[in-house]
Parts: structure tokens; C-alpha cells; sequence
């Protein structure tokens, strides 16, 4: 499992104890990625970095901090 996708599943873990459902990863450049939240009209997202600057996080984004406003459950 490389660092990439062990981040990825570490951040969609999160995001759904939030209420997230979050959709497919766009890969930036195959050190980074970026999700959104698929609810409806959640604009929440989750991003993840390989190696992140020293002032960036590895796993950051609104869907990681607040709960879901739109969870159907």
C-alpha cells in the first residue's frame, strides 16, 4: 500500500464518522488528491498530500472538521 492511498482511506475513514460520503479522488500529480463530499448541496471536501510543506498537513479539509449539514441519516 503506498503512502498516496493509505492517506486517501485515512481521510475517507474520517470524513464518514462526520456524515460524509465523499466521491472518487482526483490525483493532482500522483502526490496528492482531492475529494468532495457527494450529499447534496454539502460543499465539504478532503485533501491529502504526500509531502506537505512544512507549513501543510498530510490529511486536511472541511469534510475531516464538521459534521455533515445534509446527511440523509
Amino acid at each position: 500500500m503506498t503512502k498516496l492511498h493509505r492517506l486517501k482511506q485515512e481521510a475517507r475513514e474520517s470524513a464518514e464518522t462526520r456524515g460524509h460520503k465523499l466521491g472518487r479522488y482526483v490525483e493532482k500529480d500522483g502526490k496528492s488528491a482531492l475529494v468532495f463530499c457527494t450529499n447534496k448541496d454539502c460543499v465539504a471536501y478532503a485533501q491529502v498530500k504526500v509531502n506537505p510543506l512544512p507549513n501543510e498537513i498530510e490529511i486536511g479539509g472541511t469534510a475531516l472538521a464538521l459534521h455533515c449539514p445534509y446527511n440523509p441519516e
